[in-house]
């Protein structure tokens, strides 16, 4: 985390410490939790094809391109009640997803390429909801939920691809060590979230707390820095060459190749033309959220 969003988080908790301190009505909640995201927008279906691709020109091996749906997130809420029933909440929060990937290929011929690839979305959600416990005497309180919540993301890529062949064009012992790295500009996006929670009395202003929320959030037009530096080695030879590439965008293209649709990302500056459609990459941070906190009464 950067020292300007380190500074924003701490300012805004102490803002939530501050607001919770202004009278009984207040309670400050910690918690952490795991969202599911049912696709990732378009993650999930781009490494499904990748995989049938990959196996439809030949190639065998480990192919580890399954869709992890985890993301982890955490973060306070000041909670407001107007009476015992209806209240509000503000919070401010982390969220991370990260996908990492490591497939090795061989085609068949003694040529391998081993493909590493990161993909990670970072988000700082500032949140809003409207509280309605149906539920409200204790030892157990039970709410329902609904809101909007702020994100300010970023996403990284990383492919690191290290292709072999023993005699690639009569070059003996030929590698080709290839780094494409990819860090996009902040994105701001407005989501939305309805849920359910329950507070249990533990002692003194204390309860413990589950959320089970339902999320709404996506956003594309990807635009950032692209970097790429390839280092190419053989017997008696060596080659190598980097480039930075400014207001590159995250592209989702799809092409008919032997009766099969194929998907594909691509970064790169201006829309891709060599495939049959195109259009921005989209990612969703949508899906069911499950957190679990502490909530202390002031």
């Amino acid at each position: 985390m950067s020292t300007r969003k380190a500074a924003l988080f701490v300012l805004s908790f102490l803002l939530l410490v501050a607001l919770a301190q202004a009278g009984p009505a207040f309670s400050l909640k910690l918690y952490g939790g795991a969202g599911y995201w049912l696709t990732g927008g378009d993650f999930k279906p781009l490494f499904a094809s990748t995989a049938d691709r990959w196996r439809e020109v030949g190639y065998t091996g480990t192919f580890d391109l399954d869709w992890k749906p985890i993301a982890i997130e955490g973060g306070v809420q000041a909670v407001l009640m107007f009476n015992p029933r209806l209240g509000m909440a503000f919070g401010i929060g982390y969220l991370s997803k990260s996908i990492n990937q490591d497939s090795m290929l061989n085609d068949g011929s003694g040529a391998t390429v081993e493909q590493i690839s990161s993909y990670k979305v970072q988000s700082l959600p500032v949140s809003l909801d409207l509280l309605y416990y149906f539920v409200a005497s204790e030892p157990v309180r039970i709410n329902l939920s609904v809101g909007a919540t702020y994100f300010s993301s970023l996403v990284k890529v990383e492919e690191h691809s290290l292709y072999k062949d023993p005699n690639y064009l009569g070059k003996l012992n030929w590698k080709w060590d290839l780094l494409r790295t990819f860090e996009s500009d902040r994105k701001s996006v407005l989501g939305f979230q309805a849920g359910l929670g329950a507070e249990i009395k533990l002692f003194g202003p204390a309860s413990l707390c589950f959320d089970l929320l339902y999320r709404l959030a996506s956003f594309d037009d990807i635009q950032g820095t692209l970097r790429e530096s390839d280092n190419v080695t053989w017997t008696g030879g060596h080659e190598s060459g980097s480039a930075t590439v400014d207001q590159t965008q995250m592209w989702y293209s799809t092409a008919d190749v032997w009766g099969n649709t194929w998907h594909y990302l691509d970064i790169q500056k201006g829309e891709p033309t060599t495939v049959d459609e195109a259009r921005p990459f989209k990612i969703s941070m949508g899906g069911p959220v499950l957190r679990v906190g502490i909530k202390i009464g002031v």
